[in-house]
């Protein structure tokens, strides 16, 4: 029996960080984050989302922008626009009374976009094939 344990302990062993480390790159998943620069109006607001960003966004959408210095901001896809470097996104506010609140006077905010989530094995093999 010992001789048992010490021929097929550290195959054993070897096989379990595989099964784990498996689970683990199947199982987890990453949210992307987009960057948005986002500009307040007097009729509405302008967003400002990286030309690369793996959302596609439609009219009358609703988009939460996060992790702003207001806390988590809804708002209302009026139309969109095409720059070079990055969409344009003209919005309004769900709640226009607490959107108004949040933002305090402030025309500025920057925050995120969480897009398309992958699991890290998905990460990984997009890594590795250098695309």
């Amino acid at each position: 029996m010992k001789k048992f344990f010490i021929h097929y302990s550290a195959f054993c062993v070897m096989l379990l960080m595989v099964v784990g480390l498996w689970g683990f790159v199947s199982n987890y998943r990453i949210r992307g984050k987009q960057s948005v620069i986002l500009f307040v109006g007097g009729d509405g607001c302008k967003a400002y989302v990286s030309g690369a960003a793996a959302v596609s966004f439609q009219r009358g959408d609703t988009l939460v922008i996060r992790q702003t210095s207001y806390g988590d901001l809804s708002l209302i896809i009026d139309s969109l626009a095409v720059e070079p470097l990055s969409r344009v996104l003209f919005l309004h506010p769900l709640k226009p009374h607490d959107f108004a609140r949040q933002m305090a006077g402030n025309t500025y905010a920057d925050g995120f976009l969480y897009s398309a989530s992958e699991t890290i094995g998905q990460l990984i093999l997009r890594k590795l094939s250098l695309q």
